[in-house]
């Protein structure tokens, strides 16, 4: 009997059966799987909410685009992957691709998001080379 049962004082529906059921059935699937299988279905989990957090794909996920969630998510999945590595076998080359893949994303939108102007103002024109500012005292090689 559950809480429910108890409460109502009746037996257990053929619903609340069916998901005692399923709960068994995932607990025995957990229990039997390979740690490279479970920790490869951490890493998808982690990295499809942090693609939804890059708003990709833009035309499904924009909404919800939040750079420094997105970050955590993938510093998460860096360090789950840090702290099992050389122990997971076969097979976790392609999460540690995974993980490259998503950096590179995630590198490639923030560097889109910190080079654009804020929304509704203009960009400023491209200055000559000549006259840029150096960005620091130091002697750059091609820059005179």
């Amino acid at each position: 009997m559950n809480e429910s049962t108890e409460r109502f004082g009746g037996e257990p529906d053929e619903a609340q059966l069916d998901q005692a059921e399923a709960m068994r059935q995932l607990q025995h699937e957990l229990a039997s799987a390979p740690p490279v299988e479970v920790v490869a279905q951490a890493v998808a989990h982690l990295a499809t909410l942090a693609y939804v957090r890059l708003g990709v794909p833009p035309q499904e996920n924009q909404r919800y685009q939040d750079l420094e969630a997105a970050r955590v998510l993938i510093d998460a999945l860096g360090g789950l992957l840090g702290a099992v590595e050389g122990r997971l076998g076969p097979g976790a080359e392609e999460l540690y691709q995974a993980l490259a893949a998503l950096q590179m994303t995630y590198a490639g939108i923030s560097g889109q998001a910190a080079g654009a102007p804020p929304p509704g103002q203009r960009p400023e024109p491209a200055q000559p080379e000549a006259q840029r500012p150096r960005p620091s005292g130091l002697w750059v090689p091609g820059q005179d």
